[in-house]
């Protein structure tokens, strides 16, 4: 309006963007997402490098995982690749090789 037009093609970038699969929805196929991934669903298929991945208590993923940083509460089947920390929570269950710098359980 004044002064500069701004740049509309270019999305617009929050760290704490958070996309969440809820309970009861189940995806299949590959999914790109930036910020934070919560997912209380099922997820079967590949993600696309979030910040965070956040599996809920009632989460089943069936994916190899990288991720920068990864908080499991439900069940991981599939090997977690995280550029930073893993955090397994009570009742979590990984099936699957788990490589990271930093490993809370």
């Amino acid at each position: 309006m004044f002064g500069k037009e701004q740049d509309q093609s270019a999305p617009v970038v929050d760290a704490r963007t958070t996309s969440i699969l809820a309970q009861g929805c189940k995806f299949k196929g590959e999914v790109e997402v930036q910020g934070t991934f919560r997912i209380e669903g099922e997820f079967e298929g590949t993600i696309g490098n979030p910040e965070t991945l956040v599996v809920g208590k009632t989460g089943v993923v069936k994916a190899s995982v990288k991720v920068k940083n990864a908080i499991i509460g439900g069940r991981v089947y599939g090997n977690i690749d995280a550029e930073n920390k893993i955090e397994l929570q009570g009742g979590s269950h990984v099936e699957g090789d788990i490589r990271t710098r930093r490993l809370v359980i």
